[in-house]
């Protein structure tokens, strides 16, 4: 892995500042795959794109276009940006915030659906709220609407329909779609899907 600079970026609203790593390569060595499809690879970090405001709440994208100082790791003027604050991804009730700002409404409720889970991978299941189980498997209906809708159709968004009716409990939906599943070299994906719906698990879980 090899980082890239430290980008600063002003929040377009406040003016704000906050900085962003940035990556020149990676790879996925060690990485993990789950079967909402999050990949976790720690040679190959993801950063924040949509943000909020620390400061004045608004949400906006990181553009690299956006920044108005690129810091290296010798750069002298470093020390001069150490009180500030990296980004941070939204939680999971914040995306529901940026529901009524964001265009991109698919990005957003996939990022609701992985954030949700991440309360599992995270062993943090205690902190899940009534209210939020409930706002999740919504959104889980509005993500399967918005996918089932959309021209494309390919194995990812096979298994993405998959998951969501494992995790919404509709294992007789999930064995249909998994028996479309006939190319072999999906047949480790697919047997490891067929285990969790056959134990009526309706959690995420780690594939690889």
């Amino acid at each position: 892995m090899i980082p890239g600079p430290t980008l600063i970026i002003p929040c377009p609203q406040c003016g704000h500042q906050s900085k962003k790593r940035t990556l020149i390569s990676g790879n996925t060595f060690g990485a993990e795959l789950w079967s909402d499809g999050k990949q976790i690879a720690p040679m190959l970090p993801r950063f924040p794109w949509l943000v909020k405001c620390k400061k004045c709440g608004q949400f906006f994208h990181t553009e690299e276009n956006m920044a108005i100082r690129k810091l290296n790791w010798d750069d002298e003027d470093k020390q001069l940006y150490e009180n500030v604050n990296f980004f941070e991804f939204p939680s999971f009730n914040e995306y529901f915030e940026a529901l009524g700002v964001e265009e991109d409404e698919q990005y957003l409720r996939f990022m609701i659906f992985t954030s949700f889970n991440d309360y599992v991978r995270n062993k943090r299941e205690e902190q899940i709220t009534e209210e939020m189980q409930m706002l999740y498997e919504d959104n889980l209906k509005s993500v399967l609407y918005l996918i089932e809708e959309s021209e494309k159709q390919d194995f990812n968004t096979l298994m993405t329909r998959i998951e969501i009716n494992l995790e919404l409990g509709r294992f007789d939906k999930c064995f249909e779609l998994l028996n479309t599943i006939t190319d072999e070299k999906y047949k480790d994906i697919k047997s490891k899907f067929m285990d969790e719906v056959v134990r009526n698990n309706r959690k995420v879980f780690r594939l690889f």
